[in-house]
């Protein structure tokens, strides 16, 4: 009697498998991280004091956008299943911000909300020499 793994797991965990899911990892944080970098340094400092959120025209049409929107949402869930690496549940809140389901100061709000994260935040914009984001009173 073999004890161990069944056979049809050797496909599945082979070095190769193992080293492309490995290096998949790696490259969705470095997406990931690059644009939440991009996005925190690029606020304006008054950005969670605003209250009025005025439409801008966008370059993007609405039906762009929403579609755009849906597909992000889509990998995004696909990505927050346990095992496939990539940041889900990030590109479910970006995918519901392009559709217009959730405002986008209230899904960023949402994220800076904890002192701890605005904090380090902070010290991001201080490193590339852009003013803190003000704590809304």
């Amino acid at each position: 009697m073999k004890i161990g793994l069944p056979d049809w797991t050797r496909n599945l965990l082979t070095t190769t498998r193992l080293l492309e899911y490995f290096l998949g990892m790696i490259v969705m944080f470095v997406l990931l991280y690059l644009f939440s970098l991009i996005l925190f340094v690029r606020l304006p400092d008054d950005y969670l004091l605003r209250f009025s959120v005025g439409r801008e025209k966008d370059s993007v049409p609405p039906t762009g956008k929403r579609i755009l929107g849906a597909g992000i949402f889509l990998l995004g869930l696909v990505l927050s299943i346990p095992g496939i690496p990539g940041p889900g549940f990030i590109l479910v809140g970006i995918g519901l911000v392009l559709m217009g389901v959730v405002q986008p100061k209230t899904y960023v709000g949402f994220l800076l909300r904890h002192p701890s994260v605005l904090d380090r935040v902070n010290d991001l914009r201080h490193r590339f020499g852009r003013l803190p984001l003000r704590r809304p009173p």
